[in-house]
């Protein structure tokens, strides 16, 4: 994968990454640095999964593509992201011979139009299916222990509505907490500076959960298992 760092049009950097996971952020420990007062901590997270790259946005002044604000996109081989007055451009030219776009995506439709060969669609749902499986356990307000099980590549906590978890006080965020799925493990990242989440009782920034870890945040507990949902 290769990444191209601007700003206001002008090159900065070149990158080229042979790994599944890149963290952007103004944060000394990502991948990309970008040292500048209106870029997160961490920013921007790509991971691939099953064969596809996917761009998180995990800030709070926003990761754009054609103008409009994602929350989880989907890259393709050429694509433009933008976080404040930097964009990164994302080239993968092994993508290009399984991905080709039909026509370029409007402004209504940012998911585009792909075109995607048999082998390829084939090998991406060979891949998909062997992703680990996963679910959360909670009390309801009535003492029943109720379900939610992890389908999905991002699972949010957090005030906004798109949310799977919501909360709401002072000091928590839109997006306050993240459960990544790929195909190896599910990880979940501490977004929130004030009310912080905390497994097992104890703080922390990013961790690959495990069977019975317990997710506590905003005065609740999760508890997250590997494999399918009892019946």
């Amino acid at each position: 994968m290769e990444l191209t760092l601007m700003v206001d049009r002008k090159v900065l950097k070149h990158y080229s990454l042979d790994k599944d996971e890149v963290m952007i952020g103004r944060d000394k420990s990502c991948d990309i640095v970008i040292e500048n007062v209106g870029i997160s901590r961490k920013h921007t997270q790509l991971f691939r999964s099953g064969g596809v790259w996917i761009l998180i946005d995990l800030s709070e002044n926003g990761t754009y593509v054609r103008g409009q604000r994602i929350a989880q996109y989907n890259l393709n081989d050429g694509d433009e992201f933008w976080m404040g007055k930097f964009s990164v451009l994302f080239r993968e030219p092994q993508q290009s011979e399984s991905f080709k776009p039909a026509k370029a995506a409007s402004h209504d439709n940012i998911e585009g139009t792909i075109l995607v060969d048999q082998r390829a669609m084939e090998r991406i749902a060979k891949e998909r299916s062997s992703a680990l499986a996963g679910y959360i356990t909670f009390p309801r307000p009535d003492g029943k222990i109720e379900t939610f099980t992890v389908m999905k590549t991002a699972t949010w906590m957090g005030t906004e509505k798109s949310c799977d978890f919501r909360g709401a006080g002072f000091g928590v965020l839109k997006r306050h907490v993240l459960i990544l799925r790929d195909t190896t493990a599910f990880v979940i990242y501490n977004l929130g500076k004030w009310k912080p989440a905390m497994i097992n009782r104890k703080e922390f920034e990013e961790h690959v959960l495990k069977e019975g870890d317990v997710i506590t945040w905003m005065g609740r507990d999760f508890t997250f298992h590997l494999g399918a949902p009892k019946l």
